[in-house]
This record gives structure tokens, sequence and C-alpha cells, in this order.
């Protein structure tokens, strides 16, 4: 089995700069990028440690809507931090 992760996401709502200087949101769009396009394919791809930056909901519909991107074949597993 392949595994990928991506931890620490830290998405901002809005699509707001992270410390106001971090674009967390194309960071994740661009690992995305990366971890589809591997030969082989993992069979998993999870995600661990913050995924928003401040825990409120409106982060985490910016970061469903990011990750749909993920092919539907994935499993994706999320294992959050303290946000």
């Amino acid at each position: 089995m392949l595994i990928a992760q991506i931890t620490d996401l830290h998405i901002r709502a809005g699509r707001n700069l992270a410390y106001g200087r971090v674009d967390t949101a194309r960071a994740l769009e661009r690992a995305i990028d990366h971890v589809m396009a591997l030969d082989p394919a993992p069979d998993v791809v999870l995600f661990t440690g913050d995924i928003g930056d401040l825990g409120i909901a409106a982060e985490y519909a910016e970061v469903a809507e990011i990750l749909a991107a993920l092919s539907p074949i994935w499993t994706r597993l999320n294992c959050g931090g303290s946000r």
C-alpha cells in the first residue's frame, strides 16, 4: 500500500494568507497536483495536523472545496491536530 501524507495545512477562510504572508491554499493545491501526478498513484492520501489555521467552519469549507480535486477513487483520511 502506498500512502501520501500532507500535514499542517493551516488553511485560512476566504483564501486569506496565513500569518499575513503564506498562501497555504495555493500550497495545498500544488501539493495535490503533485500527489495526483505520482506514478504509481498512492492508495491513500492522509491529512494530518492542523487542517484550518483557526479551526473555524469557514476554513474547513475552504479545505473541502480544495480537496474536491482529489480523485474520488482515493481514500481520504483526516487526522486533525489542535485545530
